[in-house]
C-alpha cells in the first residue's frame, strides 16, 4: 500500500524534496516504517530516533498501524527544544564522532565519551555475536528519564546517550554515551552513572550466540531453574 510522508524543517532540507511516497506491507506499524526509512534512506538515520511522527494531523506511537493513503509527518525537534539531551536506538554502526558533534562548547571543559563494545570471549566463554531486543517506546522513555537525571545530578552541559538493535557482532559498539561538563570528575562519574542505569532498567536485552551454536538471552539477576527443562 502506499503512503505519504511529509517533511520539515532540516530533514527537507537534506532531502531536498517536501515530501516521499513509500510502498508499505498491509500491518506496518510505524516502527516499522522508520526501519524502512531507516534503511532506504541511511542520512535520515540520526533524525528518525530523535524526531516523531504524526498521522493524519495527529501524533502517533511507535506501535500505530499505517493505513493505505495515510498522510505521515516526519516531525523533527521543534525550535526551542531541548539540545541538552539526546537518546537514540538504532541498528546502525555507532559513529563516535556523531556523538561527539557540538560537545564541549560554551562553559564545558570536560568531554568524555564511553563506548560499550561487544568482547568475543568472557572468561571460557567465546560470543560470535549479540543480539539487542528492546521494548522500543517504552526504552527511549527510560534512556531519557536516565539521562535527564544524569544532566542534573552531575550539573552536565550536554549527554548524548545511543544503543544498539539487532545483531552486533564483537569488537562493535553496542552503546555510545558522550557527556560534556565544566570538570572531568563530573564528566567521568556521569558515564559509569549512566552506563549502570541502563543495565539495571532500561527494557533492552540480549541473546548470545556462541560459536558452537548455542543460543541463550542473558538475564543477570533472573531466578535460578527458569529455563526450559
Amino acid at each position: 500500500m502506499k503512503i505519504k510522508i511529509l517533511l520539515f524543517a532540516r530533514i527537507r532540507d537534506l532531502a531536498k524534496v517536501p515530501s516521499l511516497e513509500m510502498e508499505v506491507s498491509h500491518g506496518c506499524t510505524i516502527s516499522d516504517l522508520r526501519s524502512d526509512l531507516e534503511r532506504d534512506f541511511p542520512w535520515l538515520g540520526p533524525w528518525l530516533r530523535c524526531s516523531v511522527f504524526a498521522v493524519n494531523g495527529g501524533f502517533v506511537g511507535l506501535t500505530d498501524l499505517v493505513r493505505e493513503g495515510d498522510e505521515v509527518a516526519l516531525i523533527p525537534p521543534v525550535s526551542g527544544g531541548c539540545e541538552t539531551l539526546k537518546v537514540c536506538l538504532t541498528t546502525l554502526d555507532i559513529d563516535p564522532d556523531r556523538l561527539l558533534e557540538k560537545l564541549g562548547d560554551g562553559a564545558d571543559g570536560a568531554v568524555v565519551l564511553f563506548l560499550g563494545n561487544v568482547r568475543s570471549q568472557t572468561g571460557d566463554q567465546k560470543t560470535e555475536k549479540l543480539f539487542y531486543e528492546a521494548y522500543e517506546s517504552l526504552a527511549e522513555g527510560e534512556l531519557t528519564r536516565i539521562g535527564e537525571e544524569a544532566v542534573k545530578l552531575f550539573r552536565l552541559g550536554k549527554a548524548r546517550i545511543i544503543h544498539r538493535l539487532g545483531e552486533v557482532i564483537p569488537g562493535k559498539s553496542a552503546v555510545g554515551i558522550a557527556v560534556s561538563a565544566p570538570h572531568r570528575a563530573e564528566a567521568f562519574q556521569a558515564c559509569s552513572w549512566i552506563m549502570d542505569r541502563i543495565k539495571k532498567t532500561a527494557p533492552i536485552w540480549k541473546r548470545e550466540h556462541a560459536p558452537d551454536g548455542r543460543v541463550d538471552w542473558v538475564h543477570p539477576g533472573a531466578p535460578l531453574g527458569n529455563a526450559e527443562q
